[in-house]
């Protein structure tokens, strides 16, 4: 009986490497004998789970009276049907049969055309998505709005002093960002009890003020001319009880000086990065009132009429005078005061130079500083900042009074956007472009051109835009002061070592789906140029790091995966020159070109910033190189699919050992299903 089942089981063996040439059309699928027999052994295998794990439960079933007795044949036809189909579905996925590319599952993807000549993915990666528009600068706008908006809410106090009849309500701010003018109210509301109707408060003035830790005065605002609180009463039904004052303050600013001579003299980078880096120190409000209480009393006299009758007569008399000299202290302010500086997300450094030409004005990320309750700002900026450049910039401002209500208040400025050029020694002012905005309660911008003159010293560049304003509140101006600089970083001259037309020629080459003779012999042209290019920067890297010219350790680090980089553009190159496949030839130079080339390409610069100490810009480098390796990732085969593809070539030379190389390899796989459900099955038997 065994050799029985191995004979059937031999027979289908045999069907399956004999490749069948008849086969039918069924609904535009051609069906053959392959597809029969992976139905048959899915089937088997349906059969065995059937009878082995299915049958048993549903007969369970049957017996406990809970289902119907046909139920266990029902069970195994079905493991049976869905065994074939599954089995059969998984055949013609495996083989390709139904994929009229006729591809194979790799795990990476193909390039298309778009995208392989205009590099339409890496410029979404390291640009975003965020590309000009009035929408898309009001949506950021408000976005920072919702970030910094606050709301007023009562201060706590401490008193100093003497406070007679009159109590004190202060409020201020929930949320202040940075060296911000705020809203400060005071109200003042008579609080006479136990005396008289003709009692009153007289307040001489109220002075409001800022002192920091050292114990300096800030921001003096002194109201005068305050009207008489009359008790609260009927007599007085008509007359004042309560009265408020509405001011804005301001942190303790010792900066406010150096940002005016940034506006009005030559900048520099030492005081540029002072305002950046500036933080509030802690300082308390201080509300001091002076005045005093007229209190009256009650005089009550007896009189004897000429009749004789007694009668007694009262009348409000002046009592006594107290003195009303306070000083009320609160620390909320401060506990309310947030760290001005903030990051604005975006794209960041440059996109390579092949890129130049692309008009379009992203988003930067970037930092800001000083006033940031006050005026907010967005910067965008062309995608692509070349030395011995000019680049588009369009700053948006607007003020923000609705954050110093319920102070009407407006606020004017000027502005100055600079471009720095930096050395080992000094910055020099190298573009500039000055104005104002005039009132800044509604929305602002100005779009200029900056310039990236180069000279043999040159290490950096930075981007710096400027606003010092006064808020006016009607008893006097604030001055306040708003830095952002956009993290925009100036590279070299580097371009791709296959360029727009080279991608394009290889497009148009590889189109009709083949590669002749003269095909290749051009591409091969195309990358031996690109690989001499590609070397050449690897030599340039390598060199320096062998001489020790790196001291940095993340300059090291960069440097190292800047050759990795440029290695695997090499592997990927020589690869692209081996492949007769079109799409090979496309999807390897691509991952050289446009992916690891161009992140060593950032990498190299970023190991130059590293190294002489520019950190921001090396890390905005770096994650455009990170960025260019993740999709690198996307169009390369997975780790799983490479190990897979090392032991596939093992299997094609054991093939070719046995003179069985015409078999494809799908049918192996059957055979290999067929031979464990075989012997699982004869085992059983």
């Amino acid at each position: 009986m065994i050799n029985h089942h191995y004979k059937l089981i031999s027979i289908l063996l045999s069907l399956l490497l004999i490749q069948p040439a008849c086969a039918i059309d069924i609904f535009g699928h051609d069906v053959g004998v392959d597809d029969g027999l992976a139905g048959v052994v899915g089937g088997a295998g349906g059969f065995w789970f059937g009878t082995a794990v299915v049958l048993p439960v549903a007969a369970g079933l049957v017996a406990a009276g809970t289902a119907p007795v046909w139920l266990p044949a029902v069970a195994v036809i079905g493991c049976v049907a869905v065994g074939a189909v599954v089995a059969d579905a998984g055949w013609r996925y495996l083989s390709g049969k139904d994929n009229t590319d006729a591809a194979v599952v790799t795990g990476e993807k193909n390039v298309s055309n778009t995208n392989y000549i205009n590099n339409t993915e890496a410029y979404q990666k390291i640009a975003g998505f965020k590309q000009y528009s009035e929408e898309s600068a009001a949506r950021d706008i408000l976005e920072l709005r919702n970030t910094l908006d606050s709301s007023i809410c009562n201060y706590n106090y401490k008193t100093e002093g003497t406070l007679s009849d009159v109590i004190i309500n202060l409020e201020g701010p929930e949320r202040i960002y940075g060296f911000s003018a705020f809203p400060i109210s005071v109200e003042l509301t008579e609080a006479i009890t136990g005396s008289e109707n003709k009692s009153y408060v007289n307040i001489d003035y109220i002075s409001i003020y800022l002192v920091d830790s050292s114990g300096r005065k800030w921001n003096e605002k002194r109201i005068n001319d305050i009207p008489t609180l009359w008790k609260d009463c009927e007599e007085h039904e008509g007359d004042i009880h309560k009265v408020s004052y509405n001011v804005t303050m301001k942190a303790p600013d010792p900066y406010i000086g150096k940002a005016n001579s940034m506006i009005s003299n030559i900048p520099n980078r030492d005081t540029l990065k002072e305002l950046m880096d500036a933080e509030v120190k802690k300082f308390e409000i201080i509300v001091e009132v002076h005045g005093n209480a007229q209190l009256y009393k009650i005089e009550r006299t007896s009189h004897t009429s000429e009749d004789g009758h007694t009668y007694t007569r009262e009348s409000e008399e002046f009592d006594k005078t107290i003195n009303i000299n306070t000083k009320l202290k609160s620390l909320d302010a401060w506990n309310n005061e947030k760290n001005g500086k903030y990051y604005t997300n975006g794209a960041s450094a440059s996109l390579p130079v092949d890129y130049i030409n692309n008009l379009e004005l992203i988003a930067y990320a970037g930092y800001s500083n000083g006033a940031t309750s006050n005026i907010i700002s967005r910067t965008w900026a062309s995608c692509t900042h070349v030395y011995n450049s000019s680049s588009k910039y369009r700053f948006v401002a607007i003020g923000q009074p609705k954050n110093l209500e319920p102070v009407p208040v407006t606020i004017t400025d000027d502005y100055r956007a600079v471009v720095l050029r930096l050395n080992s020694n000094s910055s020099n002012l190298v573009s500039q472009t000055p104005g104002n905005f005039h009132d800044m309660g509604v929305h602002s911008e100005v779009q200029t051109a900056l310039n990236y003159l180069y000279n043999k010293n040159t290490e950096t560049y930075e981007t710096y835009f400027l606003v010092v304003a006064d808020v006016d509140d009607g008893y006097s101006k604030v001055p306040i002061w708003y830095i952002t600089r956009p993290l925009v970083s100036v590279i070299n001259n580097l371009k791709y070592s296959i360029s727009d037309e080279d991608r394009k020629e290889i497009a148009d080459l590889t189109a009709d789906g083949s590669i002749s003779e003269s095909d290749r012999k051009r591409i091969n042209e195309i990358i031996d140029l690109a690989e001499k290019s590609t070397k050449q920067k690897r030599d340039v890297v390598e060199s320096k790091s062998n001489s020790g010219y790196y001291t940095n350790e993340n300059a090291k680090v960069a440097s190292k995966n800047a050759i990795n980089d440029y290695s695997k553009a090499l592997e990927y190159l020589q690869k692209s020159k081996t492949t007769d496949n079109p799409e090979d030839v496309k999807r390897y130079t691509y991952l050289s070109a446009s992916c690891y080339e161009p992140a060593g390409d950032y990498w190299s610069q970023a190991a130059e910033k590293y190294e002489q100490g520019y950190t921001e810009e090396a890390e905005a480098l770096a994650n455009n190189a990170k960025k260019l390796e993740e999709l690198a990732k996307e169009y390369e085969p997975s780790v799983l699919f490479a190990g897979g593809q090392a032991l596939l070539e093992k299997f094609h030379e054991i093939k070719s050992g046995l003179g069985i190389a015409h078999v494809p390899d799908e049918t192996f796989i059957i055979v290999a299903i067929i031979l464990i459900i075989g012997t699982i099955y004869v085992l059983k038997r």
